[in-house]
């Protein structure tokens, strides 16, 4: 399997050798195949814009598209700043609706207004890191010299998850898809990383992964190559006993 490094890589080689957009080589390679197969592809106004399929959103994917296919769409679409144009997303967004705010009449700061301009959906990508089905959206209003009426709102999308739950508890995002909370993982990235003998907490040493055993023990987690500190209030059997504190006290609380 090719992973997002890879493919990257090779857009930049195939981007520069034909002397084409990086945009368009990564397009091209996606139509390689185990690539996506597009049933829509850009008008010509688009392709002078430089569009790709995939900036065409889940519309443009045919029926066979993978979960991780159809998140990339998703989350790749181009916006569409024309308000009376529909959106490239998949929907449940509020692209062409009236902006909501208001604007003050005059420079005293009198009776208000409602704003004239239009929202604009400018984009969408995870938005938690426990449900991956939930997304998070960025507008934008098109009367931008009088209007600060910029805006993000969660939206639930149970069709298109952005990633997946590994076992053993953990999620994995797709490949290519931006998580502001999340490194960039490719599908191939490893549950449990090797680690170079040293606890990453601190330094002391560590039999495996990147945290020894005592930090192990308090709750501390490595998966993934992410280090992730234990919820002081929390204990492994979820009810704050005492009993699975290896100190005795819940996770946090040394007893010494």
């Amino acid at each position: 399997m090719t992973t997002n490094r890879a493919r990257k890589k090779q857009a930049r080689a195939l981007a520069a050798a034909d002397g084409i957009p990086y945009s368009q080589a990564l397009a091209l390679l996606e139509q390689q195949p185990g690539g996506p197969v597009y049933v829509l592809q850009p008008t010509e106004e688009e392709i002078k814009d430089g569009i790709t399929p995939e900036e065409l959103g889940v519309k443009a994917l045919g029926p066979d598209a993978t979960p991780s296919q159809r998140a990339a769409a998703e989350a790749h679409w181009r916006p569409v700043y024309d308000p009376g144009q529909p959106c490239r997303c998949s929907g449940n967004c509020d692209h062409g609706k009236q902006c909501a705010e208001s604007l003050p009449e005059g420079d005293d700061g009198g009776d208000q207004l409602r704003c004239t301009g239009r929202v604009v959906h400018t984009d969408r990508y995870p938005g938690s890191i426990f449900s991956v089905i939930t997304w998070y959206d960025e507008y934008a209003c098109t009367n931008a010299e009088e209007c600060d009426g910029d805006y993000d709102r969660e939206v639930s999308l149970p069709a298109l998850p952005w990633g997946e739950a590994r076992e053993g508890g953990g999620i994995v995002v797709y490949d290519r898809i931006r998580h502001p909370q999340f490194p960039d993982f490719d599908s191939d990235t490893p549950e449990h990383p090797p680690g170079n003998g040293s606890c990453l907490v601190c330094g002391d040493y560590a039999l495996a992964g990147l945290l020894c055993d005592g930090h192990r023990a308090e709750g501390y987690d490595d998966r993934y190559g992410v280090i992730s500190e234990p919820d002081p209030d929390d204990c492994r059997c979820g009810g704050g006993c005492e009993d699975c504190s290896p100190y005795g006290t819940p996770y946090g609380e040394r007893g010494w």
